[in-house]
């Protein structure tokens, strides 16, 4: 009897052992496939940094220049309704 439980315990243990190797297997490959955000981080930033000089742009008076970056901005993201508002003020 006691060795039909540890003949059945080994059993289980190397089935846990094989689902631990798979499940850490596809928690690798779905961590690496992550990355597409930071693209989108990068892309991010360069929107801000373009929103920002033209809004320096337009403080200065450099109205030209300040159109040119809310221009850049919309297209990266054509939705971004601050691009859309300070461009029709400028």
């Amino acid at each position: 009897m006691i060795q039909k439980i540890f003949k059945k315990g080994g059993r289980s243990l190397k089935k846990l052992g094989s689902y631990f190797c798979v499940m850490s297997a596809m928690l690798l490959l779905i961590s690496c496939a992550g990355g597409s955000k930071t693209e989108k981080k990068d892309k991010a930033i360069n929107i801000a940094e373009h929103f920002e000089l033209g809004f320096r742009a337009a403080e200065k008076g450099n109205l030209e220049e300040a159109i040119f970056e809310y221009q850049s901005v919309l297209k990266l993201d054509p939705k971004h309704s601050r691009a859309h508002l300070n461009l029709g003020i400028a």
